[in-house]
């Protein structure tokens, strides 16, 4: 039915039998202040009725009407609110059949006999009136909720876009907390399939066993004093994956407060928690870098000013000698003593000279060694012999503590060194102790023989070492102290040039120290390429070293990759295995270790890491990516926690840090070959 004016919906619809009824009935109703329409035909009152009518005016004559099915159907298809008020006039023989037939088709009828007076008539139609009036009233009332409900599921279905849009997860807890209802995201966000039935006990059981205490705590906070429900925690799936959620939400309570439901929602924040951590790594990162460019600048003007300051003092000693030799002849005593002086300050400015050069060379990888056979305690006494002057005049005993042969003698014990560069190594160590221990102080120096390998140390009563400064005194350009009140002159270079020169031989240095006061000791352990286990059974020399390391070292019959770039080093391991009748394929390169590998499937590989090109992690995690599960060791001066993890993290089944003997690495070899 269309929605009519307010007169129309007033109007009186009159169906009388006559024009003339019609005309007069009409002028009637309108003195009464009544709006008529008058229709000739049920057909007109059927077709007038959807524009809008208060009341129908009829007569029992209608059902004589040919059109009268047609006004019976537009009654009956009437919308839900409408029932519009029919007054029937009768004539009083009440007993007329076509009643009946009347009364079974319309509904809402007031009966009248007629003839009537107007003013019974007038009333009747105004009471029919008042009765459409709510009928409109309703109608206007149920659009209006239809169109509420309208927009609301329009909201709605708004609201459900943009939660789907946003991966926003909804919750619905009506009190008391038992069931949850939860969308299919929030689910999702609890790795749940949607079907899933949800309660508190399953909430709680998915997260993380360190974020359930306090969600409980905010749970509670917002049930119990209305505290805005905003909490972070972590979902954890079946196969132990875990996700971020940010849950917000709040408790809405009745008029008595008490609380009713608790709705909120969630939201899956693992890749913002992962950006965040990632920029906060970079932060940290940069802030790294920054301190560490802070601290080399200041390193390097400290440098600076300890080379102006160590350049210009034997400058300035060279300078006054000349100086006061110009002047004129002098007695032989004054010119003995400033050739003494220039030469010992032209001594001292070479030394540096050749500390900075020394570090050139090792920064641009231009240092090489000329290798020869020496008798190694004869170079270590000849050493002390070039300091002893120093030590003298200082006052330090110097004590040795050398090997001894079957002879009861010094033992000899030959070895393949650059002696030159041997010789520079145990000057800075010795100067060094020379120059740390104080007057009347003792400086031992401790040769002796470990497995494959030989061991020198230089052991000092002196001041000692700060246990921060162990870890990098070995570092370029480094002092314990670095001020201008340092009681000890020098650069801070001799001890990276001796550490670097330890390594090219293959070999290792390290200090130790109690701490301040309590003297140092420096080990250095170089290869013993030239080394030969004494044979108690010339005949089976393989069977007699594999022995004498005990049981299951004996490598005969397995075939042994080794990756060294450095050639003394790639040599002695060599030595090792082949004198436990190991066969060996030495590889100086990552590319070479490919090589053997094409062409022989090795029973193990020892492999070092810090290589050029490719290092040895690189190496096995492409060795791991091919398939092959040949076992592998590392060897390797990186001997951190971490360093192992790394290791073992790129393939390796064991880490051997450097130093090691030679039984460590030939039973580690034993073990993984033979597990029993």
């Amino acid at each position: 039915m269309s929605v009519p004016g307010e007169a129309g919906e007033l109007r009186v619809l009159l169906l009388a039998p006559t024009r003339r009824d019609a005309e007069v009935t009409s002028r009637l109703l309108a003195a009464t202040g009544l709006e008529t329409h008058c229709c000739a035909s049920c057909a007109d009152v059927a077709e007038e009725l959807p524009r809008g009518a208060g009341v129908l005016l009829l007569t029992e004559d209608i059902v004589a009407d040919k059109s009268f099915p047609l006004l019976r159907q537009a009654l009956e298809e009437q919308p839900a609110w409408s029932d519009i008020p029919i007054v029937l006039l009768l004539r009083r023989d009440n007993a007329s059949p076509r009643l009946a037939e009347l009364q079974n088709a319309l509904t809402n009828v007031t009966l009248l006999e007629r003839p009537t007076s107007t003013v019974t008539l007038s009333s009747a139609l105004h009471a029919a009136i008042r009765a459409r009036r709510r009928q409109y009233a309703s109608r206007r009332q149920m659009e209006s909720l239809a169109r509420a409900e309208a927009e609301s599921r329009r909201l709605q279905q708004q609201l459900a876009l943009a939660v789907d849009a946003s991966q926003i997860g909804t919750f619905h807890c009506p009190f008391p907390l038992s069931r949850i209802e939860w969308n299919d995201r929030c689910k999702a966000h609890f790795w749940l399939p949607p079907e899933a039935e949800i309660d508190l006990d399953l909430f709680f059981s998915i997260l993380h066993p360190d974020d359930r205490e306090r969600t409980r705590a905010a749970i509670d906070a917002c049930v119990e004093a209305g505290v805005p429900y905003d909490v972070e925690y972590r979902t954890v799936s079946p196969s132990g994956k875990f996700r971020w959620i940010h849950a917000t939400g709040r408790t809405y309570f009745d008029g008595e407060g008490k609380p009713i439901r608790f709705d909120g929602t969630t939201q899956d924040v693992t890749e913002s928690r992962v950006m965040a951590a990632q920029r906060q790594e970079l932060l940290d990162s940069e802030r790294a870098a920054r301190q560490e460019v802070e601290r080399v600048s200041h390193l390097k003007d400290e440098f600076l000013a300890t080379l102006s300051h160590e350049l210009r003092t034997p400058l300035n000693a060279i300078f006054g000698w000349t100086q006061l030799l110009k002047i004129g002849p002098q007695d032989a005593a004054v010119v003995q003593e400033a050739v003494e002086v220039i030469d010992r300050n032209v001594r001292a400015q070479t030394q540096l000279i050749e500390d900075l050069l020394d570090v050139s060379r090792i920064v641009s990888g231009k240092i090489r060694l000329n290798i020869e056979k020496i008798e190694l305690v004869r170079t270590v006494q000849e050493a002390v012999e070039g300091v002893r002057p120093a030590m003298t005049a200082r006052q330090l005993r110097v004590v040795f503590d050398l090997p001894i042969g079957a002879d009861g003698r010094t033992a000899q014990i030959p070895l393949q060194v650059d002696p030159q560069r041997l010789q520079q190594i145990l000057w800075n160590l010795l100067t060094n102790a020379t120059k740390f221990t104080p007057p009347e102080g003792t400086i031992t120096v401790r040769v002796r023989r470990v497995d494959f390998h030989v061991e020198i140390q230089v052991i000092d009563t002196g001041e000692g070492i700060e246990p921060s400064f162990l870890q990098v005194m070995f570092d370029r350009f480094r002092q314990a102290d670095g001020s201008t009140t340092r009681k000890h002159g020098g650069l801070g270079l001799g001890l990276s040039i001796v550490k670097h020169l330890a390594e090219l031989h293959g070999g290792t240095i390290w200090a130790e120290s109690d701490g301040p006061g309590k003297g140092a000791r420096f080990t250095l352990l170089l290869p013993d390429l030239l080394y030969k286990p004494e044979e108690e059974e010339p005949a089976d020399e393989a069977r007699t070293t594999a022995a004498a390391i005990g049981p299951g070292a004996d490598l005969s019959g397995l075939t042994v990759i080794v990756v060294e770039d450095e050639a003394d080093s790639r040599e002695f391991l060599g030595r090792i295995l082949t004198e436990r009748n190991a066969r060996v394929l030495p590889a100086a390169t990552v590319d070479e270790a490919w090589e053997c590998l094409r062409t022989v499937q090795p029973d193990v590989i020892v492999s070092d890491i810090g290589m050029p090109d490719k290092d040895g992690h690189q190496f096995l995690r492409e060795l791991r990516q091919s398939g092959r599960t040949i076992p592998a060791i590392a060897l390797t001066a990186f001997a951190r926690p971490e360093d192992r993890t790394r290791a073992i993290e790129a393939g390796f089944q064991e880490h051997l840090s450097k130093p090691f003997t030679a039984e460590t690495l030939l039973q580690c070899i034993a073990a993984l070959i033979r597990p029993s």
